[in-house]
């Protein structure tokens, strides 16, 4: 079976990977480990077409001395920015793999997408997914209004079986 399981970085994401880490182990799972980020939440670092402020070596009469040495690169474009920020959290959602499904078969995914929702629905399409795994928050009344849900947007949009894994799950409660 080929599970995705949509990881927000959070507790609750923590969660869902606790909840399923058993099964997959059992079952032989193969699961697909994904963040999806919003524009917002990927800083851009890029600062443009930056001159630099430092000038090459020079004699008193103005003849440049080369040095053989490059001048630093003060500034990443903005693609560099969001490779890097894509390639930081492959390598981050790898390490909560390592921990938490260790010994499963793992495939990490990370996006920029504005919603959130759709696009993890669209991975799992894409994927060939037959289940999709979301931890929730649990929030309720005027901070679920405000912050929305993207777990029930998930469960509402979705043509796949999807695993909600609420707050109390492994609380102990």
């Amino acid at each position: 079976m080929r599970v995705l399981v949509a990881y927000d970085g959070g507790e609750a994401g923590d969660r869902a990977l606790e909840a399923i880490a058993n099964w997959a182990k059992a079952s032989q799972a193969e699961v697909h480990l994904a963040t999806i980020l919003k524009p917002g939440e990927a800083r851009d670092t890029s600062r443009g077409n930056v001159v630099h402020a430092m000038t090459p070596a020079a004699t008193p009469a103005g003849q440049l001395l080369h040095t053989g040495e490059p001048l630093p690169k003060l500034a990443e474009t903005r693609s560099e920015a969001i490779s890097g920020i894509l390639q930081e959290t492959r390598e981050s959602l790898r390490d909560t793999a390592s921990r938490y499904l260790a010994g499963v078969e793992v495939t990490v995914h990370a996006d920029i997408n504005e919603h959130v929702a759709e696009a993890i629905i669209a991975l799992a399409g894409q994927l060939g997914a037959e289940l999709v795994a979301v931890g929730t928050h649990g929030r309720t009344g005027i901070s679920h209004a405000l912050m929305g849900s993207v777990a029930e947007k998930v469960v509402r949009q979705s043509p796949l079986p999807v695993l909600v894994i609420g707050p109390k799950v492994g609380a102990g409660e």
